[in-house]
C-alpha cells in the first residue's frame, strides 16, 4: 500500500487539530503513549473510545484517517484482531459517510487486506463488507466494485488460493489477468487432461455474470500463454478450445442460429461436466431470450438445475 495514500488522510487529521475537545486531545495523548509502551489493548480500547466519540460528532473524514492509520500499525505489529476490527469500523464510517469507491480507497482497502493473516476469520468479513460498501457493479449485477475485486484477486493470486482469486477476477473487469492465472494454475495443479476445460468453466461463468469482455480477454489471454495449447491458425486441437473459441464469436456477433448449432455438434465434448449444460442454458437466455427450461418444459441440453456462481 503507498504511503502518499495514508499520508493524504493524515493531513486531513492533522489539519483539524485545533477543533479538537480537550477530552479528546488527552485520550488521544493517552493513545500515543499506550503504543509506544506497547500496551495493544489499551491502545485498541482508547481507538474503539475515539471511534464513538467521532462518530456521534460525525467527525467521519478525522475518524477516517484515525482508524486507517490505527488498523495499519496494529497489522504491522502483528496485532491481527485489534488491526481487523479497525478495518471493519472503517468501513462503517465509509458507509456512513456515504463515501464512493475511487481508486485512493481501494488501494486502501486492498493494502489492509494484504496484512490480514489468509487464516485471521475477521478477514472474510472485511472482505464481504467492503465489496458491500463498493456498491452493486449495474454491468454484471454483482455485490462489489470491479476495481476492488480485481485488488482481492491479486492477494489471493499471491497467497496461490487460486479458487478465490478466480472468483473476484470473474467479477472485475480484468480478463487478461483471469487467463494468466488459469494458465498458472493448470501448470502448478492441473492435469494434463484438463486442458481445456480450464478455460471453458471460467468463460462460461463470466459469460453467466453479463461479462463477455473478461470472457473474450481471458481466452484470447489463455490460449496465447499456455505453452501446451496447439493450434493450427484459428484451429485448436481439442475440441473444448474450438467450441469455446466459436461460443464466443457466436455471442460477439448475436448469432442465435451459430450458438444453437454449435451447442448440439458440441454436445458430447460438452458431457465432460454437468455444469455446462445449466452454464450454457443461462447464456441463451441472457443473449438470445431462448426460454428456460422451466418455460419450455426441456433445454437445450437436457434436464440440469442451474447452478448459482
Amino acid at each position: 500500500m503507498s504511503k502518499g495514500c495514508l499520508q493524504q488522510y493524515k493531513i486531513k487529521m492533522e489539519s483539524q487539530q485545533n477543533n479538537r475537545t480537550g477530552g479528546t486531545n488527552r485520550v488521544l495523548e493517552k493513545l500515543k503513549a499506550s503504543l509506544e509502551a506497547g500496551q495493544f489493548y489499551e491502545a485498541h480500547q482508547m481507538y474503539r473510545t475515539l471511534y464513538f466519540r467521532y462518530l456521534g460528532q460525525q467527525k467521519y473524514e478525522e475518524l477516517i484517517a484515525l482508524l486507517m492509520d490505527g488498523a495499519l500499525l496494529f497489522l504491522e505489529k502483528d496485532q491481527q484482531t485489534s488491526g481487523a476490527d479497525l478495518a471493519i469500523l472503517l468501513l462503517t464510517v465509509l458507509q456512513k459517510a456515504n463515501k464512493q469507491a475511487d481508486d485512493l480507497k481501494v488501494e486502501l482497502l486492498s493494502g489492509l487486506h494484504q496484512k490480514m493473516k489468509p487464516d485471521l476469520a475477521e478477514r472474510q468479513t472485511f472482505l464481504s463488507n467492503a465489496l458491500a460498501w463498493s456498491g452493486v457493479n449495474p454491468a454484471t449485477n454483482t455485490t462489489g466494485h470491479p476495481d476492488l475485486h480485481k485488488a482481492f484477486a491479486k492477494t489471493f493470486w499471491k497467497e496461490k488460493n487460486y479458487p478465490l482469486a478466480r472468483h473476484h477476477f470473474l467479477r472485475s473487469n480484468d480478463g487478461g489477468a483471469l487467463g494468466k492465472l488459469l494458465v498458472e494454475q493448470h501448470i502448478e495443479r492441473g492435469k494434463e487432461e484438463e486442458l481445456d476445460f480450464f478455460i471453458t468453466q471460467p468463460v462460461l461463468q463470466a459469460l453467466c455474470l453479463r461479462n463477455i469482455e473478461v470472457a473474450n480477454d481471458c481466452f484470447q489471454k489463455y490460449v496465447a500463454t499456455h505453452p501446451q495449447v496447439q493450434r493450427s491458425g484459428s484451429v485448436f486441437r481439442l475440441p473444448l478450445l474450438n467450441f469455446t473459441f466459436m461460443l464466443l464469436e457466436s455471442l460477439n456477433m448475436r448469432r442465435k442460429d451459430s450458438f444453437e448449432v454449435l451447442i448440439e455438434q458440441y454436445k458430447p465434448a460438452l458431457e465432460v461436466d454437468p455444469s455446462f449444460k445449466s452454464y450454457l442454458e443461462k447464456i441463451g437466455n441472457l443473449y438470445f431470450d431462448i426460454p428456460s427450461r422451466r418455460e419450455q418444459g426441456g433445454g437445450i441440453l437436457g434436464k440440469e438445475k442451474i447452478l448459482l456462481l
